[in-house]
């Protein structure tokens, strides 16, 4: 105050006094000098320590405090302040232009002011009479566009920089360490451009965004917070790039509250709970970060939280690569989850998300997993090579699937249970090198395929248990070793317009299943295109069973079917009814099978009406064979031989 405009900047002495040259007045501390400088004043720092019982205020633009031999590349700094200062920063901000560069600060806060700078651990004994940590700390940015520039900060009982009100700092290439509350706050409207920082250390989170805060953080190092790295809350609006987040004792990034934050391209790693928590009603957009090697979860979303998640990589965490939980209704676009132990994604609750393109690899026990109450909606992408099942949909949870690959994983590729309801649409399910099952459904699901492909799985294709629903439109379900489908139980199946081909067995029905067959091909099994067993019912309208290698329709037990408008060529044999089965057979056609085209054995009840009968290819092959004491009617027909054999 009272002081003359700046001169040339002017090198003042070491401790125990700061010369201002627009005043040419010396004072005992730079809070002094400070308070006395003018408007534009520059004041440079020997080498030394310095020692403050005053916050240092900053309340004249464009006054600027910098080491005389600042080096931005130095790790050592000449010059260190010591702040005594209790219930106050070390520095604050109130004016624009200001600059504090290329100093080392360590903020003690502490009552007892004749402790050395090397004795500041000691200092936790009077911090406990210091009632708000949100008062002290390194600096304070209250107003304006000022620049922290190369500065080593410490505050071991306060934060480290809070920029507040509607300030729009620069804080670039400072090491903010060991602060017992966080290294960085920003709250109020504040903005500002944090770049290139290191993080260490912080007792608390590394950095906390609040408020309605705003700024663009970006290649920063946060590095071993006791909490989480990153905590964005209130309905702040940061932007973090290219940040490294690693080693957060308690997480990477929780973002909660109705925060809108955009966290992109970083990488969070080594996390102790969650690499990402996303929480509350908050919305953030999250891109092409790395978030690997968590000791828990890659992600976690949970609350009524949203979000848009594109392009991220999920991997060798602990646990899963995503977690969805509560009422949260995430979007994920084209992310790879790969290598977690406990699965890509587990979606519970009463969760809804959309899936894009997102690739579900090399996981442990699942690759994704819903349950509960859980509704998902996937398009495209693949989920395959996981060490266990590919999708397991348990309880009431709700699947869309659509022109999704899930291919070549260790066990099921499709585990359906519960109650639980699945819809697939131009879907692959192959089995690659592993995949036992293709789709597998036990107790009461409901399940609709429509143009899907099912293939090569050496235990069953498609295998229906309990009470399970499944309808299959316009699907190929093919080339499995054993059979194409195998419905079990009370199973229930429609099979619309279908191939079943190259399978075992095309098609095995047993115990009380029962299955409508409609416009569909069993062809091209090594064994028997249809068999029917058990006390199962079976509907057979305009279906082609041909070039089976056995019988094209086998039935047994006392499993009962009706059989119209169809066609068995160029099998073994035609059809054979066997044992106590009940047969309805009207319209239809068997011709140039190698054996009978019909055979009726042990005590086998047929009512055939209206069919053409051909003899088979083989040396005395018959059209029409009966063997037992077979019972029905046979009227209509065209048969061209007959043999019986004790009828």
């Amino acid at each position: 105050a009272g002081c003359m405009m700046p001169l040339q900047p002017v090198f003042v002495p070491q401790r125990p006094s700061v010369y201002v040259s627009s005043c040419q007045k010396r004072f005992d501390t730079l809070s002094q000098a400070v308070k006395h400088a003018s408007e534009g004043e520059t004041i440079l720092l020997d080498a030394g320590i310095y020692v403050e019982h005053d916050a240092v205020i900053l309340d004249k633009p464009n006054v600027s405090i910098r080491a005389a031999d600042y080096d931005s590349s130095a790790d050592q700094k000449s010059i260190k302040i010591v702040s005594h200062t209790v219930n106050q920063h070390c520095f604050i901000f109130k004016a624009n232009g200001c600059v504090v560069s290329g100093l080392d600060i360590l903020h003690m806060a502490c009552s007892d002011q004749s402790l050395h700078p090397a004795d500041a651990s000691l200092c936790k004994q009077t911090v406990g009479q210091v009632d708000d940590a949100s008062q002290r700390g390194g600096f304070s940015i209250e107003i304006g566009d000022g620049i922290v520039e190369g500065c080593n900060i410490t505050s071991i009982s306060g934060y480290g920089v809070m920029v507040w009100a509607d300030s729009r700092p620069t804080v670039r290439g400072c090491s903010i360490q060991n602060c017992a509350q966080a290294a960085v706050i920003c709250g109020g409207r504040s903005g500002g451009h944090f770049l290139d920082n290191e993080l260490i250390m912080s007792k608390s989170f590394g950095c906390v965004v609040v408020d309605e805060a705003r700024g663009i953080f970006e290649r920063n190092c946060i590095t071993k917070s006791s909490k989480c790295g990153v905590l964005c809350t209130g309905q702040s609006e940061a932007e973090f790039r290219d940040n490294c987040i690693i080693d957060g004792s308690q997480g990477g990034v929780w973002i909660r509250n109705n925060s809108r934050v955009k966290i992109i391209g970083n990488s969070i790693c080594r996390s102790a709970k969650a690499g990402l928590q996303v929480g509350d009603s908050s919305d953030p957009h999250v891109e092409r970060n790395m978030i690997v090697d968590g000791k828990n979860g890659g992600a976690v979303i949970h609350g009524n939280a949203r979000g848009t998640f594109i392009g991220n990589t999920m991997s060798r965490h602990v646990q899963a690569g995503f977690g969805i939980m509560d009422e949260a209704s995430p979007l994920l676009i084209g992310n790879t989850l790969e290598a977690n132990a406990a699965g890509g994604a587990i979606l519970a609750g009463r969760s809804s998300s959309s899936w894009q393109n997102n690739i579900v690899s090399n996981n442990g026990i699942v690759g994704i997993g819903v349950k509960e109450h859980a509704v998902v909606h996937i398009c495209g992408g693949a989920v395959v090579k996981n060490r266990g099942h590919g999708l397991l949909l348990q309880g009431m949870c709700q699947t869309i699937l659509q022109d999704t690959a899930v291919n070549s994983n260790t066990k099921v590729g499709i585990i359906c249970t519960g109650n639980t309801r699945m819809e697939a649409k131009d879907c692959t399910v192959r089995a690659g090198k592993g995949q036992c099952v293709g789709l597998q459904c036990m107790e009461q699901p409901s399940v609709a395929l429509d143009r899907c492909t099912v293939q090569g799985h050496e235990s069953g294709n498609l295998v229906l248990q309990d009470q399970s629903t499944v309808s299959v439109r316009h699907c190929h379900i093919i080339e499995s070793s054993w059979a194409g489908l195998v419905l079990q139980g009370s199973s229930y199946a429609n099979v619309y317009h279908s191939t079943v081909g190259q399978n075992g067995t095309g098609m095995v029905t047993m115990d009380k299943a029962r299955c409508v067959c409609e416009g569909s091909s069993f062809v091209d099994a090594s064994g028997i295109g249809i068999m029917a067993a058990g006390c199962s019912k079976v509907s057979l309208i305009e279906s082609n069973c041909a070039s089976n290698g056995g019988t094209g329709l086998l039935v047994k037990g006392c499993a009962e079917l009706a059989v119209r408008k169809c066609r068995f060529s160029w099998n073994g044999v035609g059809v054979s009814l066997q044992e106590t089965c009940t047969t309805v057979f009207e319209g239809n056609c068997s011709f140039e099978n190698v054996g009978s085209a019909l055979h009726l054995g042990g005590s086998a009840s047929v009512n055939a009406t209206d069919n053409m009968l051909a003899s088979g290819t083989g040396k005395g092959s018959m059209s029409t064979r009966l063997d037992g004491p077979c019972k029905g009617t046979l009227c209509r027909n065209v048969i061209d031989s007959f043999e019986a054999d004790d009828v």
